[in-house]
């Protein structure tokens, strides 16, 4: 198999310092980057949807509220994240 990166991912299991729930719009990446640096976030999970955390907060129809969560569940389940953002 040829490989295509020149690097190699870590053997151990990867931790999440926190899940960061973000909107998808491009305008603010560098912004939410820089905040989550500044917060001491090392290996955030983004959970990176239309609206971030707005929708979580003021969903328009329970499927949106109810997705947004079942993320940070998974973070918390598959990367034993213990903080949110």
């Amino acid at each position: 198999m040829r490989k295509v990166f020149h690097f190699d991912s870590l053997p151990d299991p990867y931790v999440a310092d926190a899940a960061v729930v973000c909107c998808f719009d491009y305008r603010i990446s560098t912004a939410v980057r820089k905040f989550v640096r500044r917060q001491g976030i090392e290996r955030p999970d983004m959970i990176i949807v239309a609206g971030g955390a707005k929708t979580l907060a003021s969903p328009r129809n329970p499927f949106e509220q109810d997705f947004i969560l079942e993320q940070v569940r998974m973070s918390i389940r598959l990367h034993r994240t213990d903080a949110c953002w």
